[in-house]
């Protein structure tokens, strides 16, 4: 009886693993679709284009626009322009200390 209930068990942790194996695969593709048609909303392709080269129901790519920070609930998301990289804010310049030379270290201590 006791090897029945340890074969029972450890058939039962397989299984488990097993299917937690394969939901973990479903919603990392999952994510990573998100992901794609998000990046090709921000590139300014049109809804209707990431349907097309992604192969999901322009539902679906409309649904994940309207979660998605860039397109708040009830926008439609349209195409963007592409313009120049942003730049960096410049930060204001250090003051530079004078560096001290072997002869002006000689002189100053007289």
């Amino acid at each position: 009886m006791n090897s029945a209930y340890k074969k029972g068990i450890n058939e039962g942790l397989e299984q488990g693993i097993e299917q937690g194996r394969e939901q973990g695969l479903e919603q990392g593709a999952s994510r990573e679709r998100q992901i794609l048609v998000r990046r090709m909303l921000s590139l300014g392709q049109s809804p209707q284009a990431v349907a097309e080269f992604t192969g999901l129901a322009l539902e679906e790519i409309l649904q994940i626009a309207a979660a998605s920070e860039e397109y708040p609930a009830g926008d439609t998301p349209t195409p963007k322009t592409v313009s120049e990289p942003r730049r960096r804010a410049s930060r204001p310049e250090k003051k530079r200390r004078k560096t001290r030379t072997p002869e002006s270290m000689v002189t100053s201590r007289r």
